[in-house]
């Protein structure tokens, strides 16, 4: 099941932003390896993101500060992710209607 999941782009929202990258390796029944790279704007950088290793206990459970929304997004390609990522930036999309972004659950 996890090698199911190698190849897809994720998000990882926090209280004050986000990260992205992608799963690049399975560990055995319940973990995988994400390699983060930077797709947020205000935080590029010239080196490269450490890996991290997360259980899919984190990925299913873990929640963005003391609210009900979860932290991991998961996409099937880069490309996907890329769009929701300029979604997140742009300032008043057409699909909010401007104001602020409240991050729904999934």
């Amino acid at each position: 099941m996890m090698n199911n999941l190698i190849g897809k782009a994720v998000l990882l929202r926090t209280t004050d932003g986000y990260r992205t990258g992608e799963i690049v390796d399975a560990i055995g029944a319940d973990s995988v390896v994400v390699q983060f790279d930077c797709m947020d704007k205000r935080n590029k950088t010239e080196w490269q993101w450490p890996m991290e290793i997360v259980s899919v206990a984190e990925l299913a459970g873990l929640r963005v500060g003391e609210t009900d929304n979860r932290a991991w997004g998961l996409f099937h390609n880069r490309d996907d992710l890329a769009k929701f990522v300029r979604w997140l930036d742009s300032p008043t999309p057409k699909t909010r209607g401007g104001g602020s972004i409240s991050l729904a659950r999934h």
